[in-house]
């Protein structure tokens, strides 16, 4: 069993590569749980998978430079896109899997900061569409 630590992510958003500025990284993936109880089941409950649903958060340090975060994700509001995430930055394998959901930017915080620290945006955008797994590229 390899574990590594955290360290290497590569996160894209829309084709642009924002892993300088992110500084955590969540891929939600969710099926909705529906009951099929019957009256004969016997007096238990029964259950199947329902609709895929998901969501991307992100923690990033702001960046008001030209071309920088601030500038990326202000160009993608309201729009759906793909995030796309590696645990490291090599190639994509059977041990380094590749992650992409597609989302829809739906709210950013482009002011988010504290007297002396550094400027955050926590960032949750829902899917719009099913999360999928890529193990080559």
């Amino acid at each position: 069993m390899t574990i590594v630590s955290a360290t290497d992510h590569q996160i894209s958003i829309d084709g642009t590569d924002i892993t300088d500025w992110v500084v955590e990284v969540n891929f939600e993936d969710t099926f909705e749980t529906k009951d099929k109880t019957t009256f004969g089941s016997n007096g238990k409950r029964a259950k199947t998978g329902g609709l895929e649903d998901g969501q991307v958060t992100l923690s990033c340090l702001n960046d008001y430079a030209s071309s920088a975060l601030d500038g990326i994700l202000w160009g993608l509001r309201n729009q759906v896109v793909d995030v796309v995430a590696t645990p490291t930055s090599a190639a994509v394998s059977a041990t380094n899997p590749q992650y992409t959901n597609a989302v829809h930017v739906n709210k950013l915080t482009p002011i988010a900061a504290k007297v002396g620290d550094l400027p955050v945006q926590n960032l949750t955008f829902p899917g719009s569409g099913g999360l999928t797994r890529a193990t080559s590229s």
